[in-house]
């Protein structure tokens, strides 16, 4: 399983991520107070992947955990990396 923090990508807003055609699941969500979103998208017919994107004064932030859909590591991705969010968000710039 891989956690990647995207950090901050001051060109973009959260609007042009969710606008992503590889989305197969949107749910807005909030983190720590901050309006957000979960989704899964696909990007390789061969691993699973859920993301969490919400913005920052810096930027988008977005954070993603993954697998390849051949390994059978425990936990559901989204629960995962909703966790690891929630964890460092209060690090983050505010909203």
């Amino acid at each position: 399983m891989v956690l990647l923090l995207d950090f901050l990508f001051p060109e973009h807003t959260v609007q042009d991520v969710v606008k992503d055609e590889r989305i197969t699941e949107l749910n807005p969500t909030t983190i720590d107070g901050r309006d957000a979103y979960q989704y899964k998208l696909e990007v390789a017919e061969s691993s699973d992947s859920c993301d969490i994107a919400f913005a920052t004064q810096s930027g988008v932030a977005t954070f993603n955990a993954s697998r390849k859909r051949t390994r059978t590591d425990p936990g559901d991705l989204c629960a995962i990396v909703r966790e690891h969010t929630e964890a460092i968000s209060s690090s983050l710039p505010p909203s």
